[in-house]
Parts: C-alpha cells; structure tokens; sequence
C-alpha cells in the first residue's frame, strides 16, 4: 500500500483541492497534517482515504513529516510519498515512481526516488550540477544519482526510516530533506534517485522573482541556524558548507543593508547565528 503524506501551513484550499483530486486516485490513504493556528476540518474534503490531523500550532516541516510517517508505519504500509500543499501531481507519477523504484533497487541500495523538479517560473531544473553525483543507466532509463532531493513527491520505503531514522525535528524546516538523504548514505550506504525523464512544477518557498532569491526573516532565522548546526558534521557534504557558506556570508551583509524590513533581517541573522552556534551537535 502506498501513503500520502502532505503538511499544511495556512494553505490556499483551492489549490490544495486540486491536488488532492490529482493525488487520491494514484494512492490508498493520504494524511495531512496541518502546522496551521486553526482546526482546518470543516475546510478538509470528507473522504475514506483522507486523515486529517491539526497541530493547532506551526511545529515545523520535520515534526508534521514524523506525525505522517509514523502514523503510516502503524498501518503496514509498504511506501510514502511526500507531496506539498500547492503541488499537483501528473498523471500516474506515483505508479512510474514504484515501477523505478522497484527495477533500480535490483542494484541499488535506496533511500529516496524522486521526479524532476523543474521552476514554474523559469522552467529551469531545480536539479544543480553541485548536487549530482553521477548519472547512471537502468533498464534503458537515466537516472541522477544525487547528494539529496526536494521532499515533494519524493518516494520512500517504510522499512528505511527503521534503519535511517526519522526526520530531524530540531531543524524545523530548512534542509530536513537534505540532512535525511546525507544521513541515509551515511548511515546505511543508501542512494538517492532522481528519474530524469519524469518532471513535476515545482516553486520554492523562497523563491519570489527570476532572478533572486529572497527569504522572509522568519525563514532567514532557520535557515542562517541551521546552516551553522549542520557545518561541522562530518557526512555534510562538503559542496554544501562551501556553496552556503559564500551565500551566507554575502545574505549577512546584503539583507540587513538592503532589503527591508532591515532591522527584522538583523535581528533573525544575528539570532540564527547565535542559537546556531548553541546547538551545534558534535
């Protein structure tokens, strides 16, 4: 059986209602935990195979993702597929994503397989050159062998949370897809997938224009914290400390100059920085 797991903050309900009636027929139960300040049931389409779960308070991507995923192990499922509030499946993208699953895992050893994320805007691949490791050929398909994945429609067997672990709940939003993927190929020797020739539109939550991209200074906090708790340990890749610790640098400076509101980009930097450094894990 295969499970939906999709985490809810504030959604636009009418765009998550076209989801829903993309991803129901391709799955047997969807769970949707809601990071939301309300109960959000009334709103919920009342359905067999939908499992509606308010937290009533915003507890982070980690936590809602562990609720989902635990609540999937107690029911025997065999797979989960994560899929975000205001993305829409295609057409049999979990079938192709099983049936890839199943013939690459004939020689690889997997943590998660995952499409294409291509930007809605520029139409560009969110797949980096610094993220892939390698391509390789199965069954007369490509495949992108990566460092890690973006968690929407990303696959994953049950069983390898049991050997990998579960979603780092410190993190609370910023890179928990990417330190679950490092961890699974440091912990188990597991590989992660991307089907080049299977694509879903995709926009980041940071992204507001073509040509750059801007963080609130609530995201600002995580992610500036969770770059510096993640720095110094040893399966982070090490493209990733380089690559953001230029970026970083530049935002610390750059942010608090000019972009407003610039006292609340100082506050959640010089915060981030800081509780960064106190939670540093050795």
């Amino acid at each position: 059986m295969i499970g939906a797991i999709i985490v809810l903050y504030n959604p636009d309900f009418e765009l998550l209602q076209h989801g829903l009636d993309a991803l129901l027929p391709q799955i047997d139960k969807i769970c949707l935990i809601d990071n939301s300040s309300v109960d959000n049931s009334h709103k919920i389409p009342q359905c067999d195979k939908i499992n509606y779960i308010p937290l009533l308070e915003n507890k982070g991507i980690a936590v809602a993702q562990n609720i989902g995923i635990r609540y999937f192990e107690k029911a025997g499922f065999e797979y989960i597929i994560f899929s975000d509030q205001d993305s829409v499946a295609t057409a049999n993208v979990v079938k192709f994503l099983v049936e890839n699953y199943e013939s690459l895992s004939k020689s690889y050893n997997i943590a998660a397989i995952g499409p294409q994320p291509i930007n809605r805007k520029t139409q560009k691949s969110y797949v980096k050159k610094s993220i892939i490791k390698e391509t390789v050929e199965n069954n007369g398909k490509s495949y992108y062998k990566v460092y890690s994945i973006v968690s929407s429609f990303s696959l994953v067997k049950l069983s390898t949370f049991s050997v990998v672990g579960y979603m780092e709940e410190e993190l609370f939003i910023d890179g928990v897809d990417d330190e679950w993927c490092w961890r699974a190929h440091d912990k188990a020797k597991l590989d992660t997938f991307v089907v080049c020739d299977l694509q879903f539109s995709h926009f980041q939550g940071c992204d507001e224009s073509v040509s750059y991209k801007k963080s609130t200074p609530f995201r600002s906090y995580y992610q500036f914290r969770n770059f510096i708790r993640l720095l110094n340990r040893r399966y982070v890749p090490k493209y990733w400390k380089c690559m953001n610790l230029v970026k970083f640098s530049v935002k610390t400076f750059y942010y608090p100059l000019f972009v407003a509101p610039r006292k609340e980009y100082i506050k959640a930097i010089f915060a981030g920085i800081k509780d960064g450094i106190r939670t540093i894990k050795q």
